[in-house]
């Protein structure tokens, strides 16, 4: 992520570049804490890649969460106080980015995996290579870090995450860590610099220094003593590289890496505003397909540090020839403004410039500008205060210039927000106050905001649909709905004739061209007004004025009753592509009836929405919604209820869907067993329950099948969906999610066990789950045909070589012989 090769240029230039910040628990207690902000996303793929946990049976969600939990306190213990930064609603130029992202990361290793032998995908190696990250992570994330209460603060940005970062850490004057070089070309006035996640090194002091520091002779000297431990570079102390602490909790101490963006551009000699035009030329997130250009400015042997280095020196000769302080190149027109400043670093950087038409340099030097916007923060004013508590309006914005409060207060060019209903008024208060505590996903901020849905994808056969498509939709459908009604969707200006798989191809390049809507900061050092560059130091900000038109102009409406159709684009994986596809948002009225839920939408134009009814109705509509408003369902504990929830859902869709496609095998196949339920309902570790007391053994890693892994995908996509309607109904203290309960080891070794996984429920779980859906789950299968195999399995993996004796005098061809006879 970030700036194309920008972190190898670091680490090899880090002597340069870098300075130290070393921080212990000793000295925490004497001195101010130091702000921490973290990138929620870097720190969740980074706690995943180094705790090493198996993420290919679906997630070990509770081991996750302890890990998050143990992490957090361990920096709070050595003296940082941790700002966690999450992103918000996906920006339209970041699609096409997404979209490859998806497509190498799930996509192309799910592919991988089903085309490989069951031998080879199970190895430790194969897994670590294509990993995926477990969908459940981010809610294990986020209830790690509510759980710890006032020590953390949980910020949700408005719109990509790395500026609000940025833009926080100058509020408080601290640091950013993140797995993302974008950090060392953000500035802001008085953000510390960038930490990477990777570069943080734990130490504590080894047991034989403590007791070599108080051993001693009678004239007071210490004796030294060398450390036994292997491969560390200090003999007094043991070091943990990483963001994962040792299992220690004193003597702890932390040291970090920081580069900032002010060191960075003395290195390349450039100003610091120039930073980054420095990163859309090499390439950043915003360009998501740099090849062509990429072969017109480098040569294809240099390395990606030849390439950033070539890019700092174009930028810093166009920069002297602008300020007139290089007399070696006249320049033909005078340099204004960035286009100028763009066109002509364009121009020395291009290898062959005759190779070039006039209008594809034009589409270069456009393309870079708007990658280049993307780093603009506005500038910090006077009298803002640092925020103190992450449930404000904004942490960084008030309410009249708070991006997130912009697009959610949209009308359409009709009417005014004076004329705007005071129910929807509410349900958006509602719905900002729920996202910025952490109960409401950014994900339904894409759909309010861009109209589009990204589901979560995980590992899951190819071959087959997808399962956020077969199981998801239909609930997604219910949330497109209600947020329709509530505060209104973006209206699609075209059929879905247009927005089907004939236009995905087009959509990814017209979003390249998409911006978001910034302002550039005047940096310190470059506001002098002697300062030559002046001019064009401001030009990104004259250049982001009036990118899009202002918010009252847009196509967002405030009134569901209308006839036009609208569409959501949802982006789902379609065999071995990631697409997008529209899906109709149907009235909630026809929904609601379906039910037979009554709520006089049409009739009675001052009725409440949904959201404002009273939790009895929203609970009601929740489960009627997906089948399952029965008395024993109701009755249930809230952590259990979403699980429950789930499993019926699934039941009743596989169910439907074998009896409308009969006669089919392959559909009857797909229904889950009375055993594959109870191992699902297992796999969680529920407090209070039998099983936690006596667990059968655990096995060290149970064997990868197909359908194992197909089961898993069901319920994390369910589950996934399931979170979302919860969260448009503002259920989510009602129904929680409880992922972090959530082993997907446990799963499959309750699949492949010979233990029955029902003895280990809490009562009344089960019958709350099979009540009134009797028929959907089919008697298990295990025969005599499976015991067969198993038992074939176990004799393959007991059995050895055939035993070859050799006799006196045979010689070494007669002994491969006889082993060969053997064999047959």
């Amino acid at each position: 992520m970030g700036v194309h090769g920008l972190t190898t240029y670091l680490r090899e230039n880090q002597r340069a570049l870098s300075s130290s910040l070393t921080l212990s628990q000793e000295e925490s207690a004497s001195g101010a804490a130091i702000p921490l902000v973290v990138d929620g996303w870097s720190f969740i793929y980074e706690v995943n890649n180094q705790s090493r946990l198996p993420w290919v049976y679906g997630g070990e969600l509770k081991e996750f969460h302890d890990l998050v939990v143990r992490i957090t306190q361990s920096w709070i213990s050595v003296g940082f106080r941790p700002h966690f930064v999450f992103d918000g609603p996906y920006p339209p130029s970041k699609f096409a980015t997404g979209t490859l992202r998806v497509t190498q990361s799930i996509i192309q290793p799910s592919q991988l995996f089903f085309r490989t032998s069951p031998v080879s995908r199970g190895t430790p190696r194969f897994l670590r290579e294509h990993t995926i990250l477990p969908p459940l992570c981010y809610c294990a994330t986020v209830d790690a870090l509510r759980s710890l209460g006032g020590a953390v603060h949980v910020f949700f940005a408005d719109e990509e995450g790395d500026p609000f970062a940025v833009e926080l850490a100058g509020r408080i004057e601290g640091y950013v860590t993140g797995r993302d070089s974008d950090y060392v070309i953000l500035n802001s006035g008085g953000y510390a610099g960038y930490i990477p996640m990777d570069q943080m090194v734990w130490s504590v002091a080894s047991q034989e220094s403590e007791e070599g520091s108080h051993a001693g002779d009678d004239t007071g000297f210490v004796v030294a003593r060398k450390s036994k431990t292997r491969g560390q570079s200090n003999d007094a102390y043991n070091q943990y590289q990483g963001i994962v602490p040792p299992e220690v909790t004193r003597k702890l101490s932390l040291s970090c890496v920081v580069y900032s963006p002010p060191n960075l551009a003395t290195h390349f000699q450039i100003p610091i505003s120039l930073l980054p035009l420095l990163a859309a030329l090499i390439g950043n997130d915003f360009t998501a397909d740099r090849r062509p250009v990429n072969n017109l400015f480098f040569e294809r042997h240099m390395t990606v540090s030849q390439r950033i280095a070539r890019v700092a020196n174009a930028l810093k000769s166009v920069a002297a020839i602008a300020s007139g302080a290089s007399t070696k190149k006249k320049v033909r027109r005078q340099i204004t403004t960035v286009v100028d400043f763009v066109d002509l670093t364009v121009e020395s950087l291009l290898v062959r410039p005759d190779s070039l038409a006039s209008g594809e340099r034009d589409s270069i030097v456009e393309k870079t500008v708007q990658a280049a916007l993307q780093y603009a923060i506005p500038k910090r004013q006077a009298g803002d205060e640092e925020p103190e508590l992450p449930t404000l309006p904004c942490a960084l914005h008030d309410a009249k210039s708070c991006p997130l409060v912009a697009f959610l207060s949209r009308p359409p060019s009709e009417e005014t927000l004076e004329d705007e209903p005071e129910a929807r008024k509410h349900v958006r208060s509602l719905y900002i106050s729920a996202y910025r505590r952490g109960l409401l996903s950014p994900r339904l901020m894409d759909t309010l905001s861009t109209g589009t849905a990204w589901p979560k994808l995980f590992l899951e056969n190819p071959d087959v649909e997808s399962v956020p498509r077969s199981l998801g939709r239909p609930i997604r459908e219910w949330v497109y709905a209600l947020l329709d009604d509530g505060i209104g969707l973006i209206e699609d200006d075209v059929g879905p004739e247009e927005n089907g798989e004939d236009k995905s191809d087009a959509d990814e390049e017209s979003d390249q061209e998409e911006v978001v809507d910034v302002v550039e900061e005047d940096s310190d050092q470059d506001s002098d007004a002697s300062n030559p560059l002046a001019p064009l130091q401001g030009a990104l900000k004259e250049l982001s004025i009036g990118s899009r038109p202002p918010p009252s102009t847009s196509s967002h409406t405030t009134s569901s009753h209308t006839s036009r159709p609208k569409y959501v684009i949802e982006h789902v994986r379609r065999g071995t592509r990631f697409v997008d596809e529209p899906v109709r948002v149907p009235p909630l009225i026809t929904l609601l009836s379906s039910r037979g839920i009554t709520l006089d939408l049409e009739e009675d134009p001052d009725a409440l929405p949904v959201q404002l009814q009273d939790e009895g109705f929203r609970l009601a509509v929740f489960l009627r919604a997906l089948g399952s408003d029965t008395t024993l369902v109701k009755s249930l504990p809230s952590e259990h209820m979403m699980v429950v929830v789930a499993l019926r859902w699934i039941a009743t869709r596989l169910a439907t869907r074998a009896d409308e496609a009969r006669p089919s095998p392959d559909r009857e196949k797909e229904k889950w067993t009375v055993k594959e339920a109870h191992a699902f309902l297992a796999s969680f570790a529920w407090p209070s329950t039998p099983g936690n007391d006596s667990e059968p053994p655990e096995e060290a890693n149970p064997s990868i099948e197909n359908r194992s892994i197909q089961l898993t995908a069901q319920a994390l996509a369910t589950i996934d969906a399931i979170e979302m309607l919860s969260q448009t109904l503002l259920l989510t203290d009602r129904i929680p999610n409880p992922a972090r309960l959530f082993s997907g080891k446990s799963f499959h070794r309750f699949l492949l066990g010979s233990s029955t996984p029902g003895l280990y429920l809490p009562p009344g779980l089960w019958d709350a789950c099979v009540g009134g859906l009797e028929s959907a789950f089919v008697s298990d299968k295990s025969g005599k045909k499976d015991r067969k195999a198993r038992s074939k399995q176990s004799n393959l993996h007991v059995s050895s070589a055939p035993t070859v004796r050799r006799t006196l005098g045979q010689g070494n061809f007669d002994v491969l012989s006889g082993l060969a006879e053997g064999a047959l």
